[in-house]
C-alpha cells in the first residue's frame, strides 16, 4: 500500500512510519516543518489546516493515517490543529477520490466518571457528551471523531483510541502522580492499572488498521500486560538520579477529597469530579476488539518495552 502519515514528525507518527516501512508499505510523511520527518519516507511539508494543502500529495495513495493533532494550546489552537485540520484532510480525500482514513484518537474521549470503579473500559463505554468541563483537548478530540464518522463525509473510517502511549523519550504522564521533590514522588491511586501501550506496539496496530479491508469501527489499543501506577512509578524512580521515594495516595482518599471539595463548591483543577475520575479512577482494560479486528498482538512485552524506554531516558 501507499500510505500518507500525517503528524509524521511526532512521537507516535514517527513510529507509525517505521512500522509501515517495516511491513513493506510505501510511505509519504506529512510534516509541518521541513527537516523533521523520519528517514525512509518521502517527505512533504504541509499545514493541514490550510485548504487543499494535502490534496496534491494524494495521487496513487491508498489510505491516510491521520496522527496529527494538537496536544496543547488554547481552545482556538486546539480547534485549528485538530478539528479544522481533520476537516481539510477529509476534503482532500474526497477531492482525490479516496475514502480510507485511519484516525488516531484517544482514551481521553471516554466519560470515565460514568463508570464504576473497577469497571472494564471497552469500546462500548460511554464517551463524553460535552468535553468542555475537561478542557479544550477533549472537546477537540470529540469533534474530530464526530467529523470523521459523519456519513455526509463518505469516509471509510477506522478510529483507534490508544491508552497511555510510552516509549523512549516519553515515560511520564500526568495520570501518574506528583513530583513533590527530587527525592519524593506521590503516586495517585497507585493500585490502579495503567492503560499502557508501547509506542512500537501501538504503531503496528495503527498500520494494521490501514490494511483492514473494511472500516466503520473503533478499537482501543492497550498492551496485554499492564502495570499499576505504583509499579510503573517505582520503575521510573529506580532509573532516576537521585532515586526518589514513592508514596501512594489511594483512590479512596482521592475520591473522598474530591467529594469534600465538591460539597464546599471547589471544582478547580484536579479535584473537579470529571477530571479526577479521568486521571485516577481505577478501571480495567481490554484489547480484545483490536486483537480480533486487526489480528494484532503486542509484539514487545512490557518488561522489554520498559527496559528500552528507561535505558533511553
Amino acid at each position: 500500500m501507499h500510505l500518507v502519515v500525517t503528524g509524521a514528525a511526532g512521537f507516535i507518527g514517527r513510529a507509525v512510519v517505521a512500522a509501515a516501512l517495516a511491513r513493506g508499505h510505501r510511505v509519504t510523511a506529512a510534516v509541518r516543518r521541513a527537516g523533521t520527518a523520519p528517514a525512509g519516507a518521502t517527505t512533504v511539508t504541509a499545514d493541514l489546516a490550510s485548504p487543499g494543502a494535502l490534496t496534491p500529495h494524494l495521487a496513487g495513495v491508498d489510505a491516510v493515517v491521520h496522527c496529527a493533532a494538537s496536544l496543547g494550546g488554547d481552545e482556538a489552537a486546539q480547534h485549528r490543529d485538530t478539528v479544522t485540520a481533520t476537516a481539510q484532510v477529509a476534503d482532500a480525500l474526497r477531492a482525490a477520490g479516496l475514502s480510507r482514513l485511519v484516525l488516531l484518537s484517544s482514551f481521553a474521549v471516554y466519560d470515565i466518571a460514568a463508570l464504576a470503579p473497577g469497571a472494564v473500559l471497552d469500546e462500548q463505554s460511554p464517551i463524553c457528551a460535552d468535553g468542555a468541563e475537561r478542557g479544550p483537548y477533549i472537546d477537540a478530540k470529540l469533534a474530530q471523531e464526530a467529523l470523521v464518522r459523519d456519513p455526509a463525509r463518505g469516509l471509510d473510517w477506522r478510529i483507534l483510541r490508544p491508552g497511555l502511549v510510552f516509549g523512549p523519550g516519553r515515560t511520564w504522564f500526568y495520570h501518574l502522580g506528583l513530583h513533590l521533590h527530587p527525592r519524593l514522588w506521590v503516586s495517585l491511586a497507585g493500585a490502579a492499572e495503567l492503560p499502557l501501550t508501547y509506542v512500537g506496539n501501538c504503531a503496528e496496530a495503527i498500520v494494521a488498521a490501514a490494511e483492514a479491508p473494511e472500516g466503520g469501527w473503533v478499537v482501543n489499543v492497550v498492551d496485554d500486560d499492564r502495570l499499576t501506577r505504583a509499579a510503573y512509578l517505582r520503575a521510573l524512580a529506580r532509573a532516576a538520579t537521585p532515586s526518589p521515594l514513592v508514596v501512594d495516595l489511594p483512590w479512596a482518599v482521592l475520591r473522598a477529597g474530591g467529594r469534600s471539595a465538591n460539597l464546599v463548591g471547589v471544582h478547580a483543577g484536579m479535584l473537579h469530579p470529571a477530571r479526577l475520575a479521568a486521571r485516577c479512577q481505577p478501571l480495567r482494560y481490554t484489547n480484545a476488539a483490536a486483537r480480533a479486528r486487526l489480528d494484532w498482538r503486542p509484539r514487545v512485552a512490557m518488561a522489554d518495552a520498559m527496559a528500552r524506554s528507561l535505558t533511553a531516558e
